[in-house]
């Protein structure tokens, strides 16, 4: 008799839901809203540091300066620490040296050729 009684019990809660929608137990999502792109503006362009080195002339950019050398010869330098960009805009054939305290050559650079270097062991400039 209980399982008769269980089987009208459900007929009866299954006919009063007849015709409805069961609603998820989780909320539907909220309509995908637009977020704004963020507002960029245009940043000026740091100019090359090749850019600003004169043909014929040998130059070093380090710590928000450029060094520009132009005759022969063999130059001390001061305050170079870090790394900064060399660039050798010189005549064909002509290489730059970068020299350590007892002037014996750190690095050659070639005439067009621009890089970053370590110039904490720079303490000479031979642009020719």
């Amino acid at each position: 008799m209980s399982r008769q009684l269980i089987a009208v019990a459900f007929a009866v809660v299954a006919t009063s839901f007849a015709g409805t929608t069961v609603a998820s137990a989780r909320p539907a999502d909220p309509a995908p809203t637009q977020t704004p792109a963020p507002q960029t503006q245009a940043q000026p362009q740091a100019q090359a540091p090749a850019a600003t080195c004169a043909y014929g002339h040998f130059c070093v950019t380090h710590n928000g300066r450029t060094d520009d050398f132009y005759r022969c010869g063999t130059y001390p330098v001061t305050g170079w620490t870090g790394t900064g960009y060399v660039y050798n805009n010189q005549t064909p054939g002509t290489w730059a040296q970068l020299l350590t305290r007892t002037k014996e050559v750190w690095r050659y650079v070639p005439n067009q050729v621009g890089g970053y270097e370590d110039l904490n062991p720079v303490w000479y400039v031979k642009p020719c």
